[in-house]
C-alpha cells in the first residue's frame, strides 16, 4: 500500500494524535509495563506508537512514508506485516489498530 492510500483515505490530522495521547494516557499505559517492548503492525502515522513509553518500540508498516511520523526512539521496519520483516522480533505487547481494515481493501 502505498503513499496513495495516506494521501486520499487517510490523510494526516492532528486531532488522532490527540485522541490517542488520551487513550494511552488513562488506558493502554495501565497494560503496559516500562519495561515491556511494543509492537505495532499498520502504524501508519505513528497515533500509537508515538505515546508508548517503554524500553523499546516498534512499529512496522508497508508505508516508506511513514517513519518520518515517528518520534526519535522508535525501531521503524518498512515492510509486508505477513513477510520476513517480523522475523526475530521478540516483545510483550502489540497492536493491530487499523490493520484489519486496511489488508481487507484493495489497492
Amino acid at each position: 500500500m502505498g503513499s496513495e492510500y495516506f494521501q486520499t483515505r487517510l490523510a494526516y490530522d492532528l486531532r488522532r494524535e490527540v485522541l490517542w495521547r488520551v487513550l494511552y494516557r488513562y488506558y493502554f499505559s495501565l497494560l503496559i509495563a516500562d519495561t515491556d517492548c511494543v509492537l505495532e503492525l499498520g502504524a501508519g502515522y505513528g497515533h500509537f506508537i508515538n505515546q508508548v513509553r517503554t524500553k523499546k518500540a516498534i512499529a512496522v508498516d508497508s508505508w516508506e512514508g511513514f517513519t518520518d511520523y515517528l518520534r526519535p526512539g522508535i525501531e521503524a521496519r518498512v515492510g509486508d506485516v505477513t513477510e520476513s520483516v517480523l522475523s526475530r522480533i521478540i516483545f510483550d505487547r502489540f497492536c493491530v489498530c487499523e490493520q484489519f481494515v486496511r489488508a481487507s481493501e484493495p489497492e
